[in-house]
């Protein structure tokens, strides 16, 4: 299946986020900040980014904004349960800055399955290199 990165604070919402896309036949790899998401994806980019916006070290719009830069067309997923701060906006923001969908916390697992599943379809559809190929080929 595809390399997945799940990136949040939280220990036990990124452990049950990679154990649940781990059983879909997914590879997965975490990080609980943004610091140590961008050190992983130099070392290996993976097929999706699925990241908590509201973090200390690192937020997620931080990582949007740096995956961009650096040139990495990697699909972002963006989750947030907002804090203090209106949810919404946050996911709006993430989007502008090029998150190709957004999730509010708490949501089911078969949403973020779906979610899932639409972000590497459409990575496949427009042809992203895959990140694993030494040739950069594109995913068939």
């Amino acid at each position: 299946m595809a390399l997945l990165l799940v990136v949040d604070d939280e220990r036990s919402i990124r452990e049950s986020i990679a154990r649940y896309l781990s059983t879909l036949g997914h590879e997965v790899t975490v990080a609980g900040s943004g610091v140590t998401a961008l050190a992983a994806l130099r070392d290996r980019e993976a097929d999706l980014v699925i990241t908590d916006i509201n973090m200390p070290g690192g937020d997620g719009i931080e990582i949007i904004n740096a995956l961009r830069e650096m040139g990495s067309e990697v699909p972002i997923v963006a989750m947030t349960g907002g804090g203090r701060i209106d949810k919404q906006h946050l996911l709006d923001d993430a989007a502008l800055l090029g998150a190709i969908a957004t999730l509010q916390k708490p949501f089911a697992l078969p949403a973020l399955r779906a979610v899932v599943e639409q972000a590497l379809e459409r990575r496949a559809a427009v042809g992203f290199a895959d990140p694993r190929s030494a040739r950069g080929e594109a995913l068939r």
